[in-house]
């Protein structure tokens, strides 16, 4: 038998929380376990938990926010800000959590962070609607090595994993640089539906088929300052809750039959294959849409 990690009630083996201490612990409407992404190179023996109990190390600086990056933890839901908060152990082997100006702030153990805190055994912290538990040492629980996006990743092993529903691209392909595509989106005034133009090839779409890459578009050009293996994503989950469905309980499978459309337009429109998924990431344009001049 085992013991909770947090309030160290008994457990069944292969558990780390009870369900008492899952279920303390805030989450969104729909958040689900890939969105929470976490890569350490030099992991401690500190760790946040999530609430399916999963364990993820801390380095002696961790950032995290909504934005996929090479080391820290990635809160990929519209409540994280993209530099969210970091936690720091300092000379002393003092933990420390500060938040890095989010918008929806930052607690511990429901306190707003508003200058650095110290970080105890079992503390709450909540990154917008997102809650995690913090323990200085969590070397005693279970590891979840079987969950991939929080295993730790040596920098050689970043790369883009192949769409599910289609062929591996040879690696050099993947890591030759995007095209840049001068885009432009245009919203029709009737209907919802609306116009996609790629350099000077106009492909008309539906309402949802625009939402779709109108949200991988943004996210393509507000994530330019970021490596172009992590660059652009759009976790599944929000594009189920952002694009307009037919349906009033849309799934992930309305969104892949979705994908798989807009894909085929685009390659009949002769602009290639340009939507690619990553598992634990989402989904996002295999170009650089860059802004017309003068537009």
């Amino acid at each position: 038998m085992r013991n909770c990690g947090i309030c160290k009630a008994t457990l069944v083996e292969g558990a780390n929380l009870c369900t008492a201490c899952a279920d303390a612990l805030s989450k969104p409407p729909g958040f689900c376990a890939e969105q929470l992404l976490s890569t350490a190179l030099k992991p401690t023996e500190a760790a946040l938990v999530d609430c399916w109990g999963r364990v993820h190390f801390l380095e002696d600086m961790t950032p995290i926010g909504r934005r996929p990056v090479a080391r820290g933890t990635a809160i990929l839901e519209a409540s994280v800000s993209r530099n969210h908060a970091e936690i720091s152990r300092d000379v002393t082997g003092l933990w420390l959590l500060r938040d890095t100006g989010s918008s929806n702030g930052t607690k511990v153990d429901d306190k707003e962070v508003t200058e650095p805190v110290p970080l105890g055994e079992a503390c709450k912290l909540t990154f917008g609607g997102v809650g995690l538990y913090f323990l200085p040492d969590a070397s005693g629980l279970i590891s979840n090595r079987v969950v991939a996006s929080t295993a730790t990743v040596r920098p050689e092993d970043l790369q883009l994993a192949a769409p599910e529903d289609e062929p591996a691209m040879p690696e050099e392909a993947t890591f030759a640089g995007f095209p840049k595509i001068e885009t432009q989106m245009f919203r029709s005034s009737a209907g919802g539906a609306g116009l996609l133009d790629m350099n000077g090839i106009r492909v008309q779409m539906t309402s949802s088929q625009y939402e779709l890459v109108e949200l991988l578009v943004a996210q393509m050009r507000a994530d330019a300052g970021l490596p172009i293996e992590v660059r652009g994503f759009v976790p599944s989950a929000t594009l189920v809750s952002s694009v307009t469905w037919d349906s009033p309980y849309p799934t992930d499978n309305h969104l892949k039959q979705l994908i798989r459309r807009v894909r085929k337009m685009l390659e009949s429109a002769e602009l290639g294959n340009l939507i690619e998924s990553r598992r634990g990431f989402g989904y996002r344009l295999r170009c650089l849409p860059i802004e017309v001049a003068g537009s």
